[in-house]
């Protein structure tokens, strides 16, 4: 228990956290068929405490497990796969952050013991892997567990046809088939990122791995949407204060001291007594018409005209 604290950094619940890996580790210890690591992560910081596989992993990448570790802590594990398989598996578990279990058929090398007791050769080899994530009670993870299990290019081809999401390559644009995929390892293995971008012609493999992350990253715009549109979030509180309506444009003299135009002719007929004179001037008045104007231009300036105009315009 002293080692294993030591190892996950000196405290108790990193201690506790490696027991528990290790105590995993021994279920597959002796397995044949599947090959087992798995990281241990302090919640807070999330920095690597613990690191552990079983023999069936060292033999895949052919050296002794206590090579294997200590490679993986100083990050000196080559990767066994060829460049552009390993971005389309950083892209594929990339858009699935909060997964807890996610499967993918991948691509990768093997080392294999060679015919008639001859040197071990490697080859390629389709792999199904499963990644397992552990999280704690507050939703921080504390593991990462992956088991490698090499598969048949038929399996593969059925997983293309029943579970697409599960295949990066095709996902990706590669609708090569699993023997197709076997044959050209060698040929892919050899291909680099950097010879790849550095044709000036540009490669078709990376536009569709370009055409394929912007529609991951469309669907987790869509999800982080979904997110905050959730019904299950509390509605915002009500304002403590109603809002005023929003009042009239306030009137300014602007107009009022422009030089208005040119009264016009009144198409009414004059009026037939003083009454009805005077009728007909309180009407323009209280509607600010054509009538106010006609009787401020009889008897007043053309100022006056202009302040009576703007004045008796009804409000609003």
């Amino acid at each position: 228990t002293a080692l294993l604290a030591a190892a996950a950094g000196g405290t108790e619940a990193g201690a506790a956290a490696a027991e528990a890996a290790v105590a995993e580790a021994k279920l597959w210890e002796d397995d044949e068929d599947h090959a087992y690591f798995s990281w241990t992560f302090h919640p807070v910081t999330q920095e690597r405490l613990f690191l552990t596989c079983n023999r069936r992993f060292s033999e895949v990448f052919g050296a002794h497990r206590e090579e294997i570790l200590a490679r993986l802590a100083n990050y000196e594990l080559l990767i066994q796969q060829a460049e552009l398989d390993f971005l389309k598996i950083f892209i594929h578990d990339f858009v699935h952050p909060d997964t807890s279990m996610l499967e993918k058929y991948t691509r990768m090398s093997m080392l294999v013991p060679g015919r008639f007791g001859g040197p071990r050769t490697r080859r390629g080899a389709i792999i199904r892997n499963w990644m397992i994530k552990r999280f704690d009670s507050l939703g921080r993870l504390v593991r990462i567990t992956h088991l490698l299990k090499e598969v048949g290019p038929e399996e593969y081809d059925e997983a293309v046809m029943l579970r697409p999401e599960t295949c990066p390559q095709y996902v990706m644009g590669d609708l090569r088939s699993g023997k197709q995929l076997l044959e050209d390892f060698n040929t892919d293995s050899r291909r680099t990122i950097r010879a790849v971008t550095s044709n000036r012609r540009g490669s078709p493999d990376l536009r569709r791995i370009e055409r394929a992350l912007e529609t991951a990253c469309g669907q987790l715009e869509e999800r982080l949407r979904g997110l905050a549109l959730s019904p299950a979030d509390p509605p915002p509180p009500p304002p403590l204060f109603k809002p005023a309506p929003p009042s009239a444009p306030q009137q300014t003299f602007t107009r009022a001291l422009s030089k208005p135009s040119a009264p016009q002719p009144s198409s009414q007929a004059p009026p037939n007594s003083a009454e009805e004179a005077a009728s007909r001037r309180w009407d323009g008045q209280s509607l600010g018409g054509a009538a106010a104007d006609s009787e401020c231009s009889e008897g007043q300036d053309e100022s006056c005209s202009a302040i009576l105009r703007t004045a008796k315009r009804p409000k609003g």
